[in-house]
């Protein structure tokens, strides 16, 4: 059972709708679902894809995750805490209430990762950051992903909010909230089936 809010709707609701999981997240955010700051009964956000072919549910992508953009008006990329900062306003429509807050967990190279309590945000109002397209892509681009999680109670009173996230060109139409244990099995599965 996952809550699910779509940005479109007033509310979050339980359901039992098979949504898929993502194919793409990397082994540094595999990595953090472990960090054992976060209890296996506590919730983390998702952002929730549309449905398309063959997967007429939609999709949900573990964890908050891209890539280190450069800013219009800035002559430099972003710094690591700024990109997560970044992705959270478009991806689930949240915000640090202070760079301290986002805590780091994995370095794996080009990829860091990090972690964020809900109750350590505000909900963002709508709005956009114009970026440079295309300055943060390619093989040497650096990457960042967050695991934003909590107890079920706060995880739902962020999605009973009035959620706005940022504009952006990733299409993500609402969040799903799944428990961290489940995400857990999914992964120790996952890398059990290719062995």
């Amino acid at each position: 059972m996952f809550w699910v809010r779509y940005f479109n709707e007033e509310q979050s609701k339980l359901t039992r709708t098979v949504f898929n999981i993502s194919f793409y997240f990397p082994t540094a955010v595999k990595q953090v679902i472990f960090d054992n700051r976060m209890d296996d009964e506590d919730y983390m956000l998702c952002p929730l894809y549309p449905p398309s072919n063959g997967n007429p549910n939609g999709d949900f992508q573990i964890g908050i995750t891209g890539k280190l953009e450069q800013r219009v008006g800035s002559r430099r990329m972003e710094t690591d805490k700024e990109g997560i900062d970044r992705e959270l306003k478009e991806e689930v429509g949240i915000q640090a209430n202070s760079y301290q807050n986002i805590l780091p967990s994995v370095n794996m190279g080009k990829w860091k990762a990090y972690i964020l309590k809900i109750t350590d945000t505000l909900p963002t109002n709508g709005g956009s950051i114009p970026i440079i397209s295309g300055r943060g892509r390619g093989r040497d681009s650096r990457h960042v992903g967050c695991i934003v999680y909590g107890k079920g109670r706060d995880i739902r009173k962020y999605m009973d909010s009035d959620v706005k996230p940022y504009d952006d060109e990733d299409n993500i139409v609402g969040v799903v909230a799944v428990k961290l244990k489940n995400i857990k099995q999914y992964v120790i599965s996952g890398q059990e089936h290719r062995r």
